[in-house]
């Protein structure tokens, strides 16, 4: 009996020491994986920048498209007798202002009336040259004889563009040579214009805001007009090239 009751505590505390090294053994059950919160303002965030950098690109790439067209017309732009048409240059980064000072004195003077025994009028009409040096476009206004001193005749010689000898000097047009004057319109001292749309052929980038800046000049050389409406089979241009133009105009884009 007393090699039980001394054996008996032995055998507890061993089975104690057992039991404490099973639970050591035991795997502990890690809790789940949390899931991650979505926030939906980030989310907005994300789609909204997602959204910008594609818009970006594609406006990137439209506007080195229109650069490398235009640059071209640059460089290769020669006489080729009276057919050929000279095309605008590519960049307006920097304005230049002297063209508005010509077109002043015009405004004052009109079309010249024509001397005795003559029955042509000289006006002008607006043409582009490219500063490479200074990197700019000028608008330059180049003096021609009407038949008669009316906006129509004006826009009629502005259409057929620069002569060989115009070309020579660099002078260039973004006015497309098949444009049609469907009806001009003068009322007070606005001129609504009314064109086919072949305005709008290849109308991006610089060579848009050239060619209505070139319509622009040339119909407000005549003192009886200071504010220009243009239309495309005879609706109203809204924008051109995503850019929006707010009518009448009163001054250059």
């Amino acid at each position: 009996m007393s090699e039980n009751r001394e054996t008996s505590p032995l055998k507890r505390k061993t089975a104690k020491r057992a039991a404490a090294k099973s639970a050591k053994k035991a795997p502990r059950k890690s809790p789940p994986p949390a899931r991650p919160s979505t926030n939906p303002l980030m989310v907005l965030l994300v789609m909204g920048g997602v959204a910008a950098i594609a818009f970006l690109g594609v406006t990137v790439i439209r506007q080195q498209r229109a650069i490398r067209d235009l640059q071209s017309a640059v460089h290769n732009d020669a006489p080729q007798g009276d057919s050929a048409k000279g095309k605008a240059p590519a960049k307006e980064k920097k304005p230049d202002h002297s063209a508005e000072k010509d077109q002043s004195d015009l405004k004052q003077k009109g079309a010249d009336a024509p001397e005795s025994g003559e029955s042509e009028f000289a006006g002008s009409l607006f043409l582009l040259r490219y500063d490479e040096s200074r990197d700019v476009v000028q608008y330059v206004p180049v003096r021609r004889k009407f038949s008669e001193p009316t906006l129509s005749a004006a826009l009629d010689a502005l259409i057929a563009g620069p002569d060989a000898d115009e070309r020579s000097r660099g002078l260039l047009s973004t006015i497309p040579d098949n444009l049609k004057v469907r009806s001009i319109v003068v009322r007070g001292d606005t001129a609504t214009i009314d064109l086919s749309s072949h305005l709008l052929a290849d109308a991006f980038g610089d060579i848009a805001v050239n060619r209505i800046n070139q319509l622009f000049m040339t119909a407000t050389q005549f003192p009886s007009v200071s504010r220009v409406v243009i239309l495309v089979e005879g609706r109203p241009l809204s924008e051109i090239d995503g850019r929006v133009i707010e009518w009448p105009m009163k001054r250059r884009l």
